[in-house]
């Protein structure tokens, strides 16, 4: 049942499909475990169990759904911050390449669905 989470959650029987949301995984899993109880088998799923398989992976898809919740966009004063970090180090330092992908970012717009946001929930910029 955990490798049919992980087709499921992958995309694999779906038509072109990136990433599927941890809700329908969930669903998916529920819904096959459900054959199993109907030919009287014990259900190979259990949410309540931290150990079973098929709750790890949903439970880790769940969390990584909620990793772009918790980004915060770089501020001002983060980006002053990495710049004083930078010059106190020498040109070739990983402090200065930081910096350097940051300005990169900042000038190019790949990362500016970060830093140019005001709020978490609304898109301002795109």
């Amino acid at each position: 049942m955990a490798i049919y989470a992980k087709y499921v959650m992958t995309g694999v029987n779906f038509n072109a499909m990136q990433n599927v949301r941890s809700k329908t995984v969930r669903g998916y899993v529920l819904a096959a475990a459900e054959l199993f109880t109907l030919r009287n088998f014990r259900s190979p799923v259990s949410f309540d169990n931290k150990q079973n398989w098929v709750n790890i992976i949903v439970s880790n898809l769940e969390r990584e759904e909620d990793i772009a919740k918790q980004r915060s966009p770089i501020t001002k004063e983060m980006f002053a911050e990495l710049k004083r970090m930078a010059d106190a180090k020498p040109f070739d330092s990983a402090e200065s390449m930081v910096f350097n992908m940051a300005a990169f970012g900042r000038i190019t717009g790949p990362r500016a669905g970060e830093y140019a946001q005001t709020t978490q929930n609304k898109i301002d910029v795109h």
